[in-house]
């Protein structure tokens, strides 16, 4: 199943995903929702961060779902992290595994909120009991981002 969501991220990375491939200055600060912090051959540690609904100076604002599909290092299979009411401040860390074929690791970002229009329509990527077996997901958007596995040193 990650090969196909991997397979699935990279054939429509052009138009609907945002790809980011490593950067020489893994610190580097970015307005990006997905920062690479540290990198190696078998997994990718990212920052995320909920930049969709709300910002940091406003708590009034809370995305109604917020949850992430990656590659779980330990298993090597797909999983989910989900939140609810989730406001602008919010950030967490987290280890991605790297296909051992490609060398990629892909998270997949899903924003989920009463504000968005109808046709802000995504597929559910089914993964555990993060959201439900409902195939769509109405009233959500999907970041895609994917990273490079390689030694940093």
């Amino acid at each position: 199943m990650f090969k196909h969501l991997f397979l699935t991220c990279l054939s429509i990375s052009a138009f609907v995903c945002e790809g980011r491939l490593s950067r020489r200055n893994m610190q580097e600060q970015s307005g990006d929702a997905v920062t690479c912090l540290a990198m190696n051959e078998t997994h990718v540690t990212v920052n995320i961060r909920q930049t969709l609904v709300g910002s940091p100076t406003s708590l009034t604002d809370l995305a109604d779902e917020f949850f992430w599909v990656y590659s779980c290092p330990e298993e090597m299979k797909p999983a989910c992290e989900l939140y609810k009411s989730v406001d602008g401040c919010f950030e967490k860390n987290q280890t991605v595994a790297c296909d051992p074929v490609t060398k990629i690791a892909t998270i997949d970002l899903y924003t989920r909120d009463n504000t968005f229009s109808k046709r802000d329509s995504v597929p559910n990527p089914r993964v555990g009991k993060c959201l439900g077996k409902a195939k769509i997901l109405e009233r959500t958007k999907r970041e895609c981002y994917t990273f490079s596995c390689m030694s940093t040193n």
